[in-house]
């Protein structure tokens, strides 16, 4: 009952924060009287124009300015000094809209007439955008492409590394934390690394609005939701009429890797329908080398091992969303996309050991195989509440995901006595040879609803409410056989039917408000109860559990300067990270004879603390510096086998703890205005404390990513670019990874105004040799990766549209924290 009643009482914390009356930001002198202000602005259609700047001048000084931008509603909302103003709407795809004047006078809000605004359609460049490069809010930066002359010509993952924090190597990341998500019109893209590459390298970013990054995750996100959120709205589209992309990437390394990435784009409005479709297909052929070096201290055992592989991927998939207008405030969303991907690895391998006795011979063959078919299927309600932007969303989701895994694994060894040719004593030769195969069959079924309030209370004053639930199901069989008297038989120690189901129940609450002109603040909590239950016929165990967690939040950000762009934030949250259901299959993969892939049905999620504070300066510069604090942190580390000491397993762990500080800078200078530079950097210093063979060791070392970006700016659309990366040394648990890093060159050439692209580029100018090396009580091991990465690439893109200009919506769904957890 106490535990019931402190959560009451936290969810009345955020509510009770609906009687304070904010005020909205602005340049007015403190004391000077104001009145608040507020229309909407729209288009010849009477549908919203989403992020229009307004201008608002004093009659008889032109110089006193003030500006405000709408919303996705078309809304806008300020507070103006008493006095005679004229206010413009000004849109990138629209014609200046005509001066209206008033005079703010008084106290209660004036509620201005609705802004008409005309699409510019044979002439773009028209139009007018008076808005920052970068904003920075209570909790996010804000981007706006638009303004940013890098943005022409390029797709948007390419211009990813140029917004503050963001890093793309291995990934998207914001400030050095991995797991970042990726929303696109308010939509998570539930998609894997490569897939979310290539879709946002189809959409160009001269075609984004705005780009929001948000470090820390709030509450009306889900919980595990750890590595921030990168939120893009798309430009106004077409209506009466279509729009679209189709683009080609390929691209060769010396060592004969190989890519190719056909993609397309369409999507249409008409009346009260509007519908988004894509298509992608992918494939790439890639060899590496691997050597590896291995000392165990007891035995005084030596193993070098030399692999080469070749790895062959095909994925394809597409995906439609329809949304239909019931009337002005009131739609309705399907989303339905389909996926595969079928990949083959095969592995040849040697491996020598040595004793002081024995001296050993292995040759292995090694083909795995990995193949998946997703289908997802979405629906969703919206109902808007009011006519300054206030919505209710209902959203229900399926997902069905089944996978195959396995492989046939050969191996041929020779035994030697060392002193034969001392001794005279001919000891016998020893052969032997070892198959076996297995194959781990997945289903997957994940269920999801959703019910979200938004409430505008009118100026910074925002509520925002929900619900979540949603069920995991997954069935695994996992058959092992060996190769016995020229016939395959069972390993029964090894085969195993394993089920993972899990339930998760959410509420959440958030309110966004200031203190005062300068101080503005979100707060947040949101409750997660979760049931799992786990099963494994195998080992006749059966593991439940039952917890509930509460997760507040708390973004506070003073505005020092507003007109420079001068600010400092604040954010602290409590987070949970869920383990990728991958991960808890109890499975063993091998690498070779020695090193072995080993999954964990024990992992438990992982629970942190995460502070940061931003110093914002001038709209563009910025330093972030944080720490988070992880108990149960989960990472990949190395332990002997406990039945065969000469072999060492890789396997998801939890660790004790898990601290990072970390400190990250960007920096865009201009040189000139056909040159700049960009620069982000993030140091961090990482500490884990973790349990191998039952003692506590520790594990701890500062790292350093830096990204420096040259971009040139020429006549007649060309744009070279010369881009470096460098990461010092990385470390997790006991595995300790060498530096990295990239130097690529290239030009991109825009045609035909702008909607064709040719980029061509050269990466990893500087080849380059990956260690990987691990130490233990008892052993020592080393990894280094000899791929040469050098590539040769070309990209070809061509934008086409018809009709007016204005917003395409796209279908919402509600499982995508749960999707990405497949991979």
């Amino acid at each position: 009952m106490k535990l019931k009643i402190t959560i009451f009482t936290l969810f009345l914390m955020t509510l009770a924060g609906l009687s304070v009356r904010g005020q909205t930001q602005s340049a007015i002198p403190q004391g000077t009287p104001k009145t608040p202000v507020s229309g909407k602005v729209l288009d010849t259609k009477q549908e919203p124009v989403a992020f229009c700047t307004l201008v608002f001048t004093v009659q008889n000084d032109s110089t006193l300015l003030f500006t405000a931008v709408t919303d996705e509603w078309g809304v806008y909302a300020t507070e103006l000094p008493y006095n005679y103003y004229k206010v413009e709407a000004r849109c990138l795809g629209y014609f200046p809209s005509e001066v209206i004047a008033f005079t703010a006078s008084g106290s209660e809000t004036l509620q201005l007439p609705d802004i008409v605004m005309e699409a510019s359609v044979t002439n773009l460049t028209a139009a007018v955008v008076q808005s920052n490069t970068i904003e920075r809010r209570a909790d996010r930066f804000i981007v706006n492409l638009s303004a940013n002359p890098i943005a022409s010509g390029r797709s948007l993952y390419e211009s990813l590394d140029y917004l503050p924090g963001v890093t793309t190597r291995n990934g998207i990341s914001i400030n050095g934390k991995s797991g970042t998500r990726v929303m696109v019109n308010n939509r998570m893209l539930n998609m894997s690394d490569e897939q979310i590459e290539q879709y946002l390298n189809n959409l160009r970013a001269s075609d984004i609005q705005r780009v929001e990054v948000i470090p820390e995750a709030g509450a009306e996100y889900d919980a595990n939701a750890t590595g921030g959120i990168l939120k893009i709205t798309l430009k106004q589209q077409t209506v009466t009429g279509y729009f679209g992309s189709v683009s080609a990437d390929v691209a060769r390394a010396f060592d004969y890797t190989q890519s190719s990435r056909p993609n397309f784009s369409f999507s249409f409005r008409k009346d009260k329908w509007s519908v988004i479709t894509n298509g992608y297909y992918s494939y790439m052929g890639m060899p590496s080398k691997f050597e590896e070096y291995t000392r165990f201290y007891d035995n005084e055992m030596e193993i070098n091992n030399a692999n080469t592989t070749y790895q062959k991927i095909n994925m394809a998939g597409g995906e439609i969303s329809t949304v239909y207008d019931l009337n002005t405030t009131q739609s309705i969303g399907v989303v339905a996309n389909y996926g595969y991907a079928k990949g083959v690895v095969n592995t040849d391998g040697t491996s020598l050991t040595s004793t002081p006795l024995l001296m050993g011979t292995y040759i292995n063959d090694n083909n795995q195989y990995n193949n998946y078919n997703r289908l997802g299927l979405s629906a969703n309600y919206i109902h808007k509440l009011d006519s300054v932007g206030s919505t209710c969303t209902a959203m229900v989701d399926y997902l069905y995901n089944q996978s195959d895994n396995g492989g046939v694994y050969h191996t041929f060894s020779r035994f030697t006595g060392l002193f034969d040719h001392i001794t005279d004593i001919l000891l016998p030769n020893v052969y032997d040879t070892l198959s076996y195969r297995n194959n781990i069959g997945s289903q997957n079924n994940i269920i999801s609803a959703n019910l979200d309030f938004d409430i505008k209370l009118g100026g910074r004053n925002n509520f925002k409410a929900g619900g979540k639930f949603f069920r995991t199901q997954i069935d695994n069989d996992i058959l092992y056989e060996d190769f016995v008297d020229r016939q395959w038989k069972p390993d029964i120690l090894q085969t195993d039917q394993f089920t993972y189901t899990e339930n998760v129940s959410a509420l959440y609450s958030t309110y966004s408000s200031s203190l005062s002109r300068k101080w503005l603040y979100t707060i947040g909590l949101r409750a997660e109860y979760t049931q799992v239950n786990l099963h494994s016929s195998a080992h006749e165990e059966k593991a439940d559990q039952h917890y509930l967690n509460l997760f507040p939040s708390l973004n506070l950000s003073f505005q020092q300067n507003s007109l420079r762009g001068h600010s400092i934030s604040l954010t602290a949250n409590r987070k949970i990270q869920r383990p990728n259901f991958s991960l808890l299959r109890p499975y063993s993969m091998p690498l070779n004879d020695f090193s072995y892939i080993v999954g964990n049905p024990d992992l438990k999620p992982a629970k942190s603390i995460n502070l940061s504070l931003v110093q914002t300066l001038f709209h563009k510069y910025s330093l972030t510096v944080g720490a988070g604090f992880i108990q149960d942190y989960f990472a990949q580390i190395v332990t002997q086998d406990p039945l065969n000491p000469d072999r060492l397993n890789y396997q998801f762990a939890n660790l004790k703890s898990h601290t990072q500080y970390y400190a990250a800078l960007s920096a865009p200078v201009s040189i000139f205005n056909w040159w700049t530079l960009t620069s982000n950097a993030v140091g961090l210093y990482i500490k884990d404390q973790y349990n191998t063979g039952g003692e506590t060791e520790t594990s701890q070392k500062p790292v350093v990513v830096a990204m420096l970006m040259s971009n040139f700016i020429l006549p007649n659309g060309w744009r070279p670019e010369i881009n470096g990366m460098y990461i010092s040394g990385m470390v997790q648990g006991n595995i300790t990874t060498s530096h990295m890093y990239a130097l690529n060159a290239g030009c991109t050439k825009s045609l035909l105004k702008d909607k064709l692209s040719l980029t061509l580029r050269l990466n990893n100018l500087i080849h380059q040799r990956l260690k990987i090396t691990t130490e233990g009580a008892t052993y020592y091991k080393s990894n280094i990766n000899n791929m040469d990465m050098r590539t040769l690439y070309l990209s070809l893109r061509y934008s086409f549209n018809s009709g007016q200009r204005v917003n395409v919506k796209k279908a919402s769904t509600g499982t995508e924290e749960e999707k990405a957890r497949l991979q």
